[in-house]
């Protein structure tokens, strides 16, 4: 119900308070699990990490030895993303609308990599930390349902009471980011490319999302997520095709205006 009227509502009103609400939500998180997650520790794992990445980048891209790793992992990856690759780039493109590529590039691309660092360092660095404070709690939470692992976490820091709530509200806030943008951009696909699809078609596609979400989980929940996966990976092959010739298509449009603005000869 949430995602569906913020999308109604289009992307300056609900979508854009939605967005805003995870973004500093967010921020917030982070700055106070630096604060208070011990930030010495975080700063020194961080800085060690940061140098293990970029002096092991090329090797480890490379790395085959471990066929596991390399099947269940890295191929599953570039798969889901580019299954997600199509409406997600239709969204990032939509609310990008009057950017110059630098603007694209820097806000959709780099901007977002740098803020993970900080967010995977800062959460891990002070879930090790905590972890060895409170003798192996947030690792015992984890083996026994990894999905309460923030709150074995948060449980570790002061103000438990009201962290809690807040952190429950910021995982529905990022479900509602993701489900507003592929509401948004089913209706764009289901109007004939209308950048600002009708709203009847907006909450039809948000309906039918919320309805195929809740009958997957009253019919199997983790089990038929399983099926999901599998089949947006399967998918993901044949576009994965479609997407070497799009790139030969961006390359030849960003030629042609290089060449109309005198920046090509």
């Amino acid at each position: 119900m949430l995602f569906t009227l913020a999308t109604i509502s289009g992307l300056q009103k609900g979508i854009q308070l939605v967005t805003d609400i995870k973004i500093w939500l967010s921020i917030a998180f982070m700055i106070f699990i630096f604060v208070f997650g011990g930030a010495v520790f975080i700063l020194d794992l961080f800085t060690n990490s940061l140098g293990g990445y970029l002096g092991n980048f090329i090797t480890k891209s490379l790395w085959m030895e471990n066929k596991s790793f390399v099947s269940d992992w890295t191929v599953f990856y570039w798969a889901w993303w580019i299954a997600w690759a199509p409406f997600c780039g239709q969204f990032c493109a939509r609310v990008s609308k009057g950017r110059t590529v630098r603007e694209y590039i820097i806000v959709v691309s780099i901007l977002p990599a740098l803020f993970s660092f900080l967010w995977l360092g800062i959460y891990g660095g002070a879930a090790f930390h905590l972890n060895d404070l409170s003798g192996g709690a947030i690792l015992q939470a984890v083996n026994t349902d990894y999905t309460t692992g923030l709150f074995a976490l948060l449980r570790q820091l002061p103000v438990y009471v009201i962290t809690a709530p807040l952190a429950i509200i910021l995982i529905i806030f990022s479900f509602l980011g993701s489900a507003n943008s592929a509401t948004f951009v089913l209706s764009m696909l289901t109007d004939h490319g209308n950048m600002n699809p009708d709203k009847k078609l907006r909450a039809g596609w948000g309906i039918a999302q919320g309805a195929v979400t809740i009958i997957c989980i009253i019919v199997g929940g983790t089990s038929v997520l399983k099926i999901l996966q599998t089949a947006s990976i399967v998918a993901a092959f044949p576009y994965m095709i479609i997407m070497i010739f799009m790139c030969f298509s961006i390359y030849k449009a960003l030629s042609k205006d290089a060449k109309e603005e005198g920046l090509m000869k």
